[in-house]
């Protein structure tokens, strides 16, 4: 959304600050699906299935998903989230 290293990406930072202004913007308490769109290759897959997941556990977020991602990207993700009891993807949007 902007040219900083932060204004783009799947990183915690980029992901809490954005899903905040949305809700701002939307003027509602949460969103009933967040989804990632694009895999982000510079930020680690478990930061982003964590900062994920910490918005599903602060009620911000019910359902998390993706899209544009690979089958393997996926299967990667899902395999994470089992390991580490983070909240799950449920959809894609190829």
């Amino acid at each position: 959304m902007g040219e900083g290293p932060n204004d783009r990406g799947l990183s915690r930072k980029h992901i809490m600050e954005q899903c905040h202004a949305s809700l701002r913007r939307l003027g509602v308490d949460y969103v009933d699906l967040y989804q990632c769109h694009r895999y982000d290759a510079e930020t680690p897959l478990e930061e982003t299935l964590r900062a994920l997941d910490d918005l599903v556990r602060q009620g911000k977020v019910l359902y998390v998903g993706v899209s544009g991602w690979s089958a393997g990207q996926i299967s990667e993700a899902l395999k994470i989230a089992d390991e580490m009891g983070f909240d799950r993807i449920v959809s894609n949007q190829p």
